[in-house]
């Protein structure tokens, strides 16, 4: 810390105490440290510059320079009191480069001011530049992110006939972009729809007023009775989860994980089991979502629609037709189960997006080992805190027969290949269908959304009513027993023990497998 300045006494010849005192002295001290510009102005005020009377010649060769003569003095009650240099300096505080500045700078009896920092620098960046810049960023659209892996091209616009002086430099850019704007950018979607990007410009570019009734219906639509999911498959998750390079070029034993998206709670479910217990086709992901139906949708849902793609050896098959008339058995309150597929140039789900949160925080716990599938899943738990997922573990007598249902002689229902008004039926056309509570097997379907009226399958098979009744009264597990892996696998994950701890290696040992185990891919 530095300390005040106090005043000093000097041993004094000519003046004395009674002519100057200190108290006078330590309030001129004070007043004038407060500015250097009137410091200076005091300072200049009370030194006299008299022009010399007379030079002494001590050398001829050496004349001195001096041309004036210094009498400091201070006002004392209304009177001029003549002081020594040094008296004046010590009172003061100040030194002889204080009094030779003030002098310097003294012009008609005033002190000309600091001129440092009045006029405007020539390098500073005009108020138009910055204007501009915000100009610029208001006009970004802003929305919600959505995860995209695929390629982006982007067009930029050419620098002919831009003046340099507009251009604004980039680290002003980044400056009023991050202290002036809460914006943050995102990778442009490179697999939207053409007319969801038209309808999403309209809506930003709409009033208050004209989003009125789309808002209505919005939150209209979001009522207890009805219920939205998205649901669709991760890719295959490796365990164990290793990361040396000979463990690259070994087959891995998998993980499953079905994702169901509740767009209406706003919750999140993964139904996860691994290549041991089933695989991953129609049977398998119509079984997940019977799981979820009979555990997590409420009695008072009348409605449930189901978005998925297209893959038809998971969400487009007759499993799924199935399954729905299995669900308006065990849920007696729900009127209508709608599925729709997305179209071919709108492949984005919220789903995606969920499982982008998890692949970006498993790569920020690498501490995390993942050996078994359950790690997987304890990975998966953690991933949100905020709006955490719920982990479904699907074990093996959740996993039944739906193709069953539409096979064999007794079965309830027949695959047909052609509908009611006589045209060729194929599962892989249609784009929307819906099955009834009040209509069993009958199944209404579109094959473009524009289409104004459904067409109608009837999937019913004219059995006894005995027959049929207990066929609907029992579903069969997929399989009694674990589903063996290839014997190339289990040889494969042998060789990997050796980078897997020692308590994990009984699972591995005891994996089934055979000449008849399947691969995943």
């Amino acid at each position: 810390m530095i300390s005040s300045r106090a005043l000093k006494i000097v041993n004094l010849a000519t003046v004395t105490h009674e002519k100057v005192a200190e108290e006078q002295g330590l309030q001129n001290c004070e007043t004038n440290n407060n500015n250097e510009y009137t410091k200076r102005q005091f300072v200049a005020s009370r030194v006299e510059q008299i022009p010399i009377k007379r030079t002494r010649e001590r050398n001829s060769e050496r004349r001195s320079k001096r041309q004036f003569t210094n009498h400091y003095s201070f006002e004392v009650n209304g009177l001029k009191v003549v002081v020594c240099k040094n008296f004046f300096l010590n009172t003061l505080c100040i030194s002889q480069q204080t009094v030779d500045t003030a002098l310097l700078k003294k012009e008609g009896g005033l002190v000309t001011p600091n001129k440092r920092g009045k006029h405007t620098p020539s390098n500073k960046i005009s108020e138009a530049v910055r204007n501009g810049v915000r100009s610029h960023i208001s006009k970004f659209p802003t929305y919600e992110s959505h995860y995209s892996r695929k390629k982006n091209q982007k067009e930029v616009l050419g620098d002919a006939n831009v003046p340099n002086k507009n251009i604004a430099k980039k680290w002003l850019y980044s400056e009023i972009f991050n202290y002036e704007y809460n914006y943050s950018f995102k990778t442009p979607d490179s697999d939207t729809c053409d007319i969801c990007d038209k309808y999403k410009i309209q809506l930003q570019e709409s009033s208050i007023e004209e989003r009125t009734t789309p808002q209505e219906d919005y939150e209209r639509h979001l009522t207890d009775d009805k219920k939205v999911l998205m649901i669709d498959p991760q890719k295959c998750l490796p365990t164990p989860e290793l990361h040396n390079s000979q463990s690259f070029y070994f087959l891995k034993f998998w993980t499953y994980n079905l994702t169901i998206h509740d767009s209406t709670a706003q919750k999140y479910f993964c139904m996860m089991w691994d290549e041991s217990v089933a695989g991953r086709g129609g049977n398998e992901v119509a079984s997940c979502l019977l799981k979820f139906v009979s555990s997590y949708v409420p009695e008072t849902t009348e409605q449930l629609t189901i978005w998925s793609d297209n893959c038809p050896s998971q969400n487009r098959n007759v499993q799924m037709i199935m399954c729905y008339e299995w669900i308006f058995k065990l849920k007696q309150s729900l009127k209508v189960i709608i599925h729709k597929y997305l179209s071919r140039e709108h492949t984005h789900l919220e789903v995606d997006g969920d499982h982008s949160v998890i692949e970006r925080e498993r790569k920020k716990i690498p501490q995390l080992r993942i050996i078994t599938p359950w790690d997987w899943q304890q990975v998966v738990r953690l991933c949100s805190t905020k709006n955490p997922f719920t982990v479904v573990n699907i074990e093996l007598e959740d996993f039944v027969d739906f193709k069953k249902l539409c096979e064999g002689p007794n079965a309830p229902f027949i695959m047909k290949k052609t509908s009611e008004d006589s045209e060729p039926f194929l599962i892989s056309k249609i784009v929307h269908f819906e099955v009834r509570q009040d209509s069993p097997g009958m199944v209404f379907f579109k094959t473009a959304f524009d289409d104004n009226n459904f067409r109608k399958l009837d999937l019913n098979r004219r059995l006894r009513r005995s027959a049929s009744t207990s066929i609907l009264e029992n579903l069969h597990q997929i399989r009694d027993s674990t589903r063996p892996i290839s014997t190339k696998k289990y040889n494969h994950l042998q060789q990997l023990l050796p980078w897997v701890p020692n308590v994990f290696h009984h699972f591995y040992k005891n994996l089934p497998h055979g000449d008849g185990g399947e691969d995943s891919d």
